[in-house]
């Protein structure tokens, strides 16, 4: 789990009997997820230059991580480099064109680094880096609604009118994506990670 944080990804695959690894840049967190996580190998490591060999995980995920890094091109060139042949990743990114945002006046995180994308933007780049994008979901992102002091029933029809929303205004993107097998990636892509 590339960003484990507190742990608690590693903590859902923990039940599934798999050897587990988790890397984040914050020893704060860390400490955590070794509390939370026994059976975990957890390490701190940056996302686009981790320590492990070519081709050594069947099954990465990164959730609400990469966008963060300063180069997210190399984070998911990383994540490819490191599956192994039709090995797995799920990935979890923002939306630039997120309705739920639009609607509320957000537009990402406050954190210093985010790179925004549209669905079709994430795509290319992450098919430019050598992965072949199996399925997208979408999350219709947290549940702010119940702590404004709106009325509960028009809370809950904000919330329940998203789901009828087309995927491209999704809150965020859930991409499901495969390594092609053992195709090198693409290196140019047109889209800038800055």
């Amino acid at each position: 789990d590339i960003g484990c944080g507190s742990g608690l990804n590693l903590k859902f695959w923990e039940s599934k009997n798999l050897r587990l690894y988790g890397i984040d840049i914050s020893h704060k967190a860390l400490k955590l997820s070794k509390k939370v996580v026994q059976n975990a190998n957890v390490s701190v490591a940056d996302g686009q230059n981790l320590p492990f060999n070519d081709e050594t995980f069947d099954i990465i995920t990164a959730l609400g991580v990469i966008e963060h890094f300063p180069e997210p091109k190399k984070g998911f060139e990383e994540v490819y480099r490191l599956l192994k042949p039709n090995g797995k990743a799920c990935i979890v990114l923002p939306n630039s064109f997120g309705s739920l945002g639009k609607i509320i006046g957000f537009h990402g995180t406050e954190q210093e680094q985010e790179l925004m994308l549209t669905l079709d933007e994430w795509k290319l780049l992450l098919q430019s880096t050598g992965f072949e994008v199996k399925r997208v979901l979408r999350d219709r992102g947290p549940k702010i609604f119940k702590n404004w002091k709106i009325h509960k029933i028009i809370a809950r029809f904000l919330l329940r009118l998203t789901l009828f929303l087309p995927k491209k205004y999704a809150y965020v993107f859930i991409f499901h994506v495969e390594k092609n097998g053992n195709k090198s990636p693409s290196h140019s892509n047109g889209i800038s990670s800055q």
